[in-house]
């Protein structure tokens, strides 16, 4: 990454999943004979092609922790090295951040970028047509909002399909917009049309 002026701080930082999101038992490990309940970052920052590191940070995921820079020259080249120890975790997927108020260009090691936006401008993140809903998000179909629900087992058997990550965001989703009629009364809890029929 190019910084083309010596022009405000820059802040690096990292962060996987929020503490908790991926459930301890799948992030737990220990690391240099300490017992950690979050994967380990290791963040490094070198100035143009040197070896030894300007600055890095070595912390638990558990809260970011952000690199600061303030004195730099105008020009300068940053190379940015992230290392995760996961412990198995079943995410393992991180964001590498960089605060700036400069235009900055991120390449990766093949000088491709690796700039995604989320404010609907070109490269962007998201993948639905609408801007702001998201990537590759799950959304129910017409035929599920309400009247597609008959019971609580309705709404767990749809949550519940394919991945199992996903199903805790699917089941308040569907309890929150789709069906709140269903999730949160419980008489409606029971199948209306096994009722209706007897």
């Amino acid at each position: 990454m190019t910084v083309p002026a010596d022009d405000g701080d820059l802040y690096f930082t990292t962060e996987s999943y929020y503490q908790d999101l991926v459930p301890n038992e799948c992030t737990t490990g220990t690391y240099l004979g300490n017992q950690v309940t979050s994967p380990v970052i290791d963040i490094e920052l070198y100035k143009y092609a040197q070896t030894i590191t300007t600055a890095y940070k070595l912390y638990s995921d558990q809260f970011a922790y952000p690199l600061l820079i303030t004195s730099y020259d105008a020009g300068v080249v940053w190379k940015i090295s992230v290392q995760y120890t996961w412990f198995g975790s079943s995410a393992p997927d991180y964001t590498l951040k960089v605060y700036s108020k400069q235009d900055l260009s991120l390449l990766d090691a093949s000088g491709n970028s690796i700039v995604l936006n989320y404010d609907s401008t070109l490269p962007t993140a998201f993948t639905g047509e609408e801007p702001y809903l998201g990537m590759d998000a799950w959304f129910p179909t017409e035929d599920m909002l309400d009247d597609g629900f008959n019971s609580l087992g309705d709404v767990f058997r749809v949550a519940f399909e394919g991945n199992i990550f996903m199903a805790w965001f699917k089941l308040g989703f569907i309890c929150l917009f789709a069906a709140p009629g269903i999730c949160f009364l419980p008489w409606k809890w029971f199948n209306r049309e096994d009722s209706d029929s007897e």
